[in-house]
């Protein structure tokens, strides 16, 4: 796992980043996780420590729109999402790194049980060996 030494308040890292979402003084790192705006919203709220009904009042909104948002009843869109991180007191930056597309496909494997690897195995020896039969035919 990668440790960015060079922030104090990294709080969650995860090796080989496909995204890097930076809320202020705090660093939330994803990879090959879908990151949500609700993750975000939720995030930023509880470190500003406000309560849904604070952040709904912030943003000219009800407090029932905030726990929609941050239970994923209803997926915020991505200037909600901006607007209520601004709102906690916070600065979303979103940074793209490319991905070591070996290693994406090493984890998926790794997910999988044994018996599930060697099933696809099969499989694709199989149908290796029926496009070979095809192409000499």
């Amino acid at each position: 796992m990668a440790i960015a030494d060079s922030h104090p308040h990294v709080r969650t890292l995860v090796s080989n980043l496909a995204i890097t979402v930076w809320i202020y003084q705090y660093q939330f790192c994803y990879c090959g996780r879908r990151m949500t705006g609700h993750q975000l919203i939720r995030q930023a709220r509880v470190s500003a420590g406000l309560t849904q009904r604070e952040l709904a009042r912030r943003l000219g909104t009800h407090q029932p729109v905030i726990s929609r948002w941050e239970s994923e009843s209803t997926r915020p869109d991505f200037e909600s999402v901006v607007t209520a991180v601004e709102a906690c007191g916070f600065d979303l930056i979103i940074e793209l790194r490319s991905v070591d597309h070996d290693t994406v496909l090493v984890k998926r494997e790794l997910a999988k049980s044994p018996s599930e690897r060697l099933t696809g195995l099969v499989d694709a020896v199989s149908a290796f060996n029926a496009m070979s039969a095809a192409v000499h035919d």
